[in-house]
């Protein structure tokens, strides 16, 4: 009986070791099974993200995940990365292309100038009408790069201005003096004050206004309106030229882009001017709307922080 008994513990010992044995190889090979389906979804998020470059660019992670989940949010979040490097990107591509193409022309108008006058001896008025050409194209490429300059510079991250500038004061001497060609009327509240640099701001006014001038009637009317609200001052500038469409509103604030009005009237121009304006109200911390006028053309509405010297 005992001879038995000790026979039956032996091969109980010996059963328990092997199906412990056996339990432990399938809760590895669980652990393991488990492990994998788990850290696949990142495996594919880690392979998808080392294939992405810039001759890669519309490469998106693809896997089936809730957009609750720790790796939903995941391939969401770097997804919408690679979007907007992609943007980034062809942005930057479209913009060298433009500034090439801008550039190009008034080079290729110098050289082509000087070019022609080199072949053969001139007259001293010859000379003076190429000089005159020569110093205009000059001038459309120092305007083209200034205003590159400044665009560039306002995406940046930049101190409190301290500077307070007198706006009426501003549009009253330095603006109106540079447009009394044309029929500019002014309806300025006095003691408009700003904080920001007044070079900026002039530069603000002079393109919003060149801007009403390009696209209107040759002698056709054009109104500069500032008031004050409770916290902010508005800026208007009102002309009945030939308007611009809902669709392009938004387009026009884009750099280089001309809309097919002006094409079509063969109305020249960089399409920096808008781009130019949007950069400077947004680094004054402002707003910038686009109205209809009525019966035909354009309000371009500013909205500024005011300051208050009482303060």
């Amino acid at each position: 009986y005992e001879r038995n008994f000790k026979t039956f513990m032996d091969e109980l010992l010996i059963f328990n070791i092997w199906a412990l044995a056996f339990l432990f190889m399938v809760v590895v090979g669980a652990s393991i099974w488990a492990a994998k389906k788990t850290f696949k979804p990142i495996n594919q998020i880690i392979e998808t993200s080392q294939t992405f470059n810039a001759q890669n660019l519309n490469k998106r992670i693809n896997i089936k995940a809730k957009n609750e989940d720790e790796i939903g949010q995941l391939r969401d979040t770097l997804n919408g990365l690679f979007e907007r490097i992609e943007d980034y990107v062809i942005e930057l591509s479209n913009f060298s292309d433009q500034v090439s193409h801008q550039l190009m022309n008034p080079l290729t108008a110098i050289s082509t100038e000087i070019e022609y006058m080199l072949k053969r001896e001139r007259s001293s008025e010859e000379y003076k009408e190429a000089l005159i050409k020569l110093s205009t194209q000059a001038d459309s490429m120092i305007s083209i790069v200034k205003t590159l300059l400044v665009i560039a510079k306002s995406g940046k991250i930049k101190s409190e201005p301290r500077t307070i500038v007198n706006l009426s004061r501003l549009i009253k001497s330095d603006l109106y003096n540079n447009f009394k060609e044309h029929r500019l009327q002014l309806e300025i509240e006095e003691n408009l004050y700003v904080k920001g640099e007044q070079e900026k701001f002039l530069m603000l006014l002079q393109n919003l206004l060149h801007n009403s001038v390009k696209y209107s009637p040759y002698g056709g009317d054009i109104k500069l309106t500032a008031r004050k609200t409770e916290s902010n001052i508005i800026l208007q500038v009102e002309d009945y030229g030939i308007g611009i469409e809902d669709d392009e509103k938004e387009l026009i604030f884009k750099k280089f882009y001309r809309s097919e009005k002006a094409e079509k009237l063969g109305i020249k121009g960089f399409g920096l001017g808008l781009s130019l304006v949007k950069s400077l109200v947004e680094e004054a911390s402002g707003v910038i709307e686009i109205l209809n006028n009525k019966p035909t053309g354009t309000i371009f509405k500013v909205t500024l922080p005011s300051i208050n010297l009482s303060d």
